[in-house]
């Protein structure tokens, strides 16, 4: 049977500096609590209730799959993780081309050692605004002025 589980997931963006109409790859720093227990299923169907099965040996955490996208992740999407990372992360940075004004969305599954998934987590959310900051003046100098 394979057990699965769901996680608690953040989405921060780093702070940017760009012009308010440009594409650019933004670094995206994702984050969630790694799951300890799982659910029993039956011919793919979760037990109702969830039994807490805690994940170790053949269930033990192999790593996660990271999704992101600038529409909503459906609990159906069956396309490519945008990043896998190993089961000892509980985050990951990545770069993700985005517009300003766009929505980063972000979902994340948990794969176990006897080869189940988790359903996706909850989904986290950033918008993104790009803006300008001015360079600050160069060749400043200062003159004494005696009379």
């Amino acid at each position: 049977m394979k057990r699965f589980a769901s996680l608690l997931c953040s989405l921060a963006l780093a702070a940017l500096a760009l012009p308010a109409h440009a594409s650019v790859s933004v670094p995206v720093v994702v984050n969630w609590t790694a799951p300890t227990v799982g659910c029993s299923t039956i011919n793919g169907v979760m037990v109702n209730p969830c039994d807490n099965i805690p994940l170790t040996g053949g269930d033990a955490i192999t790593g996660y799959d990271v999704y992101m996208s600038t529409s909503v992740i459906p609990d159906n999407f069956s396309g490519p993780p945008t990043v896998s990372v190993q089961a000892s992360a509980n985050g990951v940075q990545t770069n993700f081309a985005v517009n300003s004004g766009q929505t980063i969305h972000v979902r994340v599954k948990v794969k176990i050692a006897s080869g189940g998934t988790s359903s996706f987590s909850n989904e986290a959310t950033q918008t993104v605004t790009l803006g300008v900051v001015p360079q600050p003046p160069t060749s400043v100098t200062v003159q004494l002025v005696i009379s």
